[in-house]
């Protein structure tokens, strides 16, 4: 085998691989369809703020809607507040999470796509959309039932409420299965790199630039607490009733999604992220009109997610160099 060093650093023979990465991962028209697929997601973000506030639905408004957290697989008693300002400080929230994306993923445009939080939001969202539906209809081919009448039923029956408990949803379930393990984990990081307070307390909610900042890789703790706590949100959905066990795959395949995106980022990636699989797949409920546009925007989704698995396929497949020839793995600076 022909192992002449090359820019890539890998052997000639997987040369056209490098390559073929390369141009995917700078490739302007390439970061061009994903940013389709954020500006898709959220122009929906912002069908979805008109439907929470439609007077249509006033009487709604002044309803209780339960506060919570999760802390892992348990969530704290529930505080009821008025829905109206639960919808409040939710839509402010995402409002600056979705421009932090755009704002970040502008100032990284010229880097490598994973490494840009709006090409990630637009590939993974749709991966992980995409994904699931393949889960889903093996899992039915094979007798697998996926469950979720109880929340199909209270979509139809109370949709406006079921709605703001769904999209409230990831905030509650990204803190304790995200942001409180693997920011804690990035907090001990950061400041055994004699990180200051301030960039220390940062790195519990901004991990991937606290830890960038200071040239942390990731660790194998990392992977493991990541690892750990996808498989443990992937059973959640199922031991906390509202699933069947077929919930549980695909649950925890879109927790491996989020926890990377908090890790590599922060919350203004996972938590959009997960409102992707919450809200997008269901502002039709509340916002009827937009019936016809909404199903060609899944359409557009699932293609980007097609577009997506091919790529993290031909990423797979390029950087087996990863891992040394005894198979030992390498540490990578994901953050880079």
């Amino acid at each position: 085998m022909d192992r002449t060093p090359d820019p890539w650093g890998v052997p000639l023979s997987s040369r056209p691989y490098r390559q073929c990465e390369s141009y995917l991962q700078d490739s302007a028209l390439f970061k061009a369809f994903f940013l389709i697929t954020y500006i898709v997601a959220f122009l929906f973000f912002l069908v979805s703020v008109f439907g929470l506030f439609d007077p249509y639905w006033s009487a709604e408004f002044n309803k209780p809607s339960p506060f919570y957290l999760f802390f892992l697989i348990i969530n704290s008693p529930p505080i009821n507040v008025p829905t109206i300002w639960l919808n409040m400080g939710m839509t402010l929230l995402y409002t600056v999470f979705f421009l932090a994306i755009l704002y970040f993923g502008i100032k990284r445009w010229k880097g490598p796509s994973l490494n840009n939080p709006l090409i990630y939001y637009g590939s993974m969202a749709s991966f992980g959309l995409f994904m699931s539906l393949l889960i889903v209809i093996i899992e039915q081919a094979m007798g697998i039932q996926i469950g979720g009448a109880s929340i199909e039923t209270g979509l139809q029956n109370q949709p406006y409420l079921s709605f703001v408990q769904l999209i409230f949803a990831p905030y509650a379930e990204e803190f304790g299965f995200r942001i409180l393990p693997l920011g804690l984990l990035s907090v001990y990081y950061v400041a055994r790199a004699r990180g200051t307070g301030l960039d220390s307390a940062a790195a519990f909610v901004i991990p991937g630039i606290m830890r960038k900042k200071y040239g942390l890789r990731l660790t194998r703790w990392d992977y493991v607490l990541i690892i750990f706590t996808s498989i443990l949100f992937g059973a959640a959905h199922y031991l906390l009733g509202a699933w069947d066990p077929g919930k549980i795959i695909s649950a925890a395949f879109v927790g491996f999604i989020l926890a990377f995106g908090f890790i590599k980022f922060g919350i203004f990636v996972d938590i959009p992220i997960h409102w992707f699989f919450n809200g997008f797949t269901t502002v039709d409920l509340i916002v009827p009109a937009v019936t016809a546009p909404y199903a060609t925007a899944i359409l557009w989704t699932l293609l980007s997610g097609v577009i997506a698995t091919v790529f993290l396929i031909i990423i797979a497949i390029e950087r087996k160099g990863r891992y040394g020839e005894d198979g030992s793995f390498r540490e990578q600076n994901s953050f880079s």
